[in-house]
C-alpha cells in the first residue's frame, strides 16, 4: 500500500473517543502524546488493519499500560506509559446514518512541509498468514514507540488515575484516512499539537483525516520525546 505524504484528506467520517470513568468526575479532555515512532507505529498498524478486515467485521484491540500489565503488548504499534488508562479500538460500530460528515467552517488541515514535492510511505501488505519469515518493522526495535494518555476534567485537572480506560471507535473507511493524516504529521512534525475537529464545533480543531463525533469527548493529539520503554518497564530488554 502507498500512502501519500503530500496530499490533504478530505474527511468522510467519523470516529467516537470515550472513557470508561470510575468516578463522579466528568472527563472534559484527552490528551494523547505519541513520541515520533509511536506516531509511525500507530498509523501503521491501522493501515494493516484496514487492509485485514471487512467494512462489517467488528474487532476490538486492546494495549494495557506498561508495569502494571503483567504482559504489557505493542498490539497497534506503541507501547502504553505506566501512568496510562487501558485503550482499545473498537471498529464497525458507528451507524451508517451517524457518520454523515458535514462540513466543518473554519477547520484547519495537518501542515504539510511542501506540497510540491511528493512523498510516500510504503506499508507492506503482501505479507501471507504462515510465512516463516518474522518482519520487525524500525518502531519496534527502536523500543521508543511509546503513548502518553492524559484525561482531564472541566478544571484542567488529571482525573486519569480515576479512568479504568479510553476507547476509540472507527469505521472501515475512516481507518485509512486517519493513518494517513497520522502519517503526514509524522512526516511533517513541524507542529507539535493538534486539536481534533469535532462535529458541532465550527471554528475550532484541525482535519485529522477522520471528525469526532458530537458525544466525543474533546481530544488534543501531541508529539513528543517520551524516551525508551525501559523508562517505564524494566521487565522489558
Amino acid at each position: 500500500m502507498i500512502i501519500n505524504l503530500t496530499s490533504i484528506i478530505r474527511p468522510k467520517e467519523l470516529i467516537r473517543i470515550s472513557v470508561v470513568n470510575n468516578s463522579t468526575e466528568s472527563p472534559a479532555e484527552i490528551v494523547f502524546t505519541f513520541s515520533k515512532d509511536a506516531l509511525v507505529g500507530f498509523a501503521t498498524e491501522l493501515l494493516w488493519l484496514y487492509d485485514d478486515i471487512s467494512d462489517s467485521r467488528v474487532i476490538n484491540i486492546t494495549t494495557h499500560p506498561l508495569s502494571v500489565d503483567p504482559s504489557p503488548n505493542q498490539a497497534v504499534g506503541f507501547y502504553l506509559t505506566s501512568t496510562s488508562p487501558t485503550f482499545s479500538i473498537k471498529t464497525n460500530t458507528i451507524s451508517t446514518s451517524y457518520s454523515d460528515v458535514v462540513h466543518i467552517e473554519g477547520m484547519k488541515d495537518v501542515y504539510i512541509k511542501n506540497k510540491t514535492h511528493k512523498v510516500f510511505y510504503v506499508v507492506n501488505t503482501e505479507i501471507e498468514s504462515g510465512c516463516p519469515d518474522v518482519v520487525v518493522e524500525s518502531y519496534e526495535l527502536s523500543k521508543r514507540n511509546i503513548l502518553d494518555i492524559v484525561v482531564k476534567n472541566e478544571d484542567g485537572v488529571d482525573i486519569t488515575s480515576k479512568c479504568g480506560a479510553v476507547l476509540l471507535e472507527i469505521n472501515k473507511e475512516g481507518i485509512k484516512d486517519f493513518a494517513t493524516s497520522l502519517l503526514i504529521w509524522a512526516n511533517n512534525d513541524f507542529k507539535t499539537e493538534y486539536v481534533m475537529a469535532q462535529e458541532g464545533h465550527n471554528g475550532k480543531g484541525t482535519n485529522i483525516g477522520v471528525i469526532l463525533s458530537r458525544d466525543s469527548i474533546p481530544t488534543k493529539l501531541c508529539l513528543k520525546e517520551l524516551g525508551n520503554v525501559n523508562d517505564y518497564d524494566s521487565r522489558i530488554e
